[in-house]
């Protein structure tokens, strides 16, 4: 017969995508589509500030072993980039804490208040960013968000939108 015993379901659950299985997750494809064109780039700035995040804690802890130095040849999180499934967005349980960014200073752009709204929205650098996810979407309304808490009340309202089209 064509139907699937209940084990064989259970095995093939997990390889299932979770928008698929929960109707409150939306699929990212776009946010997947975005992190592979920027990879490269993404690559470089991630593993440049793990390697500045990386250094004094290394070179703070070589003197206890009387290690002489720790270099990085070479850091990369492959070329391969992350694959998101889906995302679920619950903004009053994100709200609820105010995130600081430790040292307070962009090292982008020298803003001397780094908040992630700061450095996900407003810093010089994400602009551009925000700026060319707002022409995959369709919409020029997310340039003018301030905040982390604006932008994604906005994808929230935009998938709202998209659900009532179908």
């Amino acid at each position: 017969d064509g139907e699937q015993d209940s084990e064989t379901l259970l095995r093939m659950l997990p390889k299932i995508p979770s928008w698929v299985k929960n109707p409150d997750v939306d699929r990212v494809d776009w946010l997947n589509t975005f992190i592979e064109y920027m990879w490269p780039y993404l690559d470089k700035a991630i593993c440049k500030t793990a390697k500045e995040i990386i250094k004094p804690i290394i070179a703070e802890q070589i003197r206890k072993f009387k290690i002489y130095a720790v270099v990085f040849e070479m850091l990369t999180l492959g070329s391969l980039p992350p694959t998101f499934q889906g995302t679920c967005i619950y903004p009053d349980l994100y709200f609820s804490k105010e995130v600081q960014v430790p040292k307070g200073l962009c090292l982008r752009c020298d803003y001397a208040q780094e908040t992630i709204d700061h450095v996900l929205i407003s810093c010089i650098v994400a602009k551009p960013i925000c700026w060319m996810i707002g022409v995959w979407l369709k919409t020029s309304a997310l340039v003018s968000c301030n905040s982390v808490k604006e932008t994604l009340n906005l994808f929230h309202d935009l998938q709202l939108l998209k659900k009532q089209k179908r």
